[in-house]
């Protein structure tokens, strides 16, 4: 046999062994692309640069609001409170206040009644409705009684949700002597 033949034979022999080992060499040098770093600057890291595997692979991150604890339940309806006052509150005084509705549904009317005793004649009667995006003022009007011992009313629209902020603001004013105290439903 001649050294052309042997050669012939031994290629042959090894053709086989050839196909295995070019698809390693292909598969060694995709593995080689997907784990060795890209450049560093896709993902703002100067220190350490991204690998095609984590750029395939990675998680997107997705912002998820923060939880809102549920709202404090309110009673429904009407509600009436009645109040007492030490010696040292000056100011008009609010005795009896009712609520109608304390918890109306957004759009909807609510009106406020208040008693107000004082010894000299209210002047300013207000009250500012505060929610969870909204302080609204609004203007109370003498509607039954003297404007030293009367009941005083408004009405207006909820225009706004109250599921985490709801309170009443009073500013009731007379001769200079005021009262601000307020109700807190939600805060």
């Amino acid at each position: 046999m001649s050294a052309k033949s042997k050669k012939k034979v031994a290629l042959k022999r090894n053709k086989p062994l050839l196909i295995p080992l070019f698809i390693v060499l292909v598969l060694a040098s995709i593995l080689l692309v997907i784990i060795m770093p890209s450049d560093s600057s896709e993902n703002g890291d100067s220190e350490r640069p991204i690998t095609l595997f984590e750029k395939i692979f990675q998680k997107k991150q997705v912002n998820v609001p923060a939880a809102t604890a549920p709202p404090k339940p309110l009673p429904t309806g009407k509600q009436v409170y009645n109040f007492s006052h030490g010696e040292n509150v000056t100011g008009p005084k609010p005795t009896k206040v009712t609520i109608n509705p304390l918890d109306p549904n957004k759009l909807f009317s609510q009106t406020l009644e208040v008693i107000i005793v004082h010894d000299k004649p209210v002047s300013i009667a207000k009250i500012t409705v505060n929610t969870d995006n909204e302080s609204i003022e609004h203007n109370l009007e003498l509607v039954k009684g003297t404007d030293t011992n009367g009941t005083w009313k408004g009405s207006w629209k909820i225009t706004d949700t109250y599921n985490q902020t709801y309170s009443l603001k009073f500013n009731l004013e007379s001769d200079g002597e005021v009262f601000d105290g307020s109700m807190v439903f939600r805060q």
